[in-house]
């Protein structure tokens, strides 16, 4: 089965219906959680909790809450590993500055 796996904005957007999601993720989102396809990456709560801490919520609960709620929806977990965490620092060029969006999991 191939997963389906949304950062932390994109999933906070599908969750919180905005528009800043495109009509098209919006269209992956939904057909990958009908087929219980849709995942995220552990960090995603990492990063939430982070952004609360700083007072700068992207979502009006908590990182454990949206947790339970992701859960609920049916979305899967990938736990960062320490392969993902040491390979996440080896991408080379053109990926994101950011370390929370470089440690999802590695497509394949």
């Amino acid at each position: 089965m191939n997963e389906t796996i949304f950062d932390t904005h994109t999933l906070v957007w599908l969750f919180n219906n905005s528009s800043s999601l495109s009509l098209e993720s919006h269209r992956m989102a939904t057909e990958a959680l009908s087929e219980n396809s849709l995942a995220v990456s552990s960090f995603t709560f990492w990063e939430i909790a982070m952004l609360h801490r700083k007072n700068r919520p992207i979502i009006p609960r908590t990182a454990n809450e949206f947790r339970i709620e992701i859960q609920k929806a049916g979305i899967t977990e990938i736990p960062v590993t320490t392969e993902i965490a040491i390979l996440s620092q080896e991408l080379g060029g053109g990926f994101p500055a950011d370390p929370a969006d470089r440690t999802s999991p590695p497509l394949l």
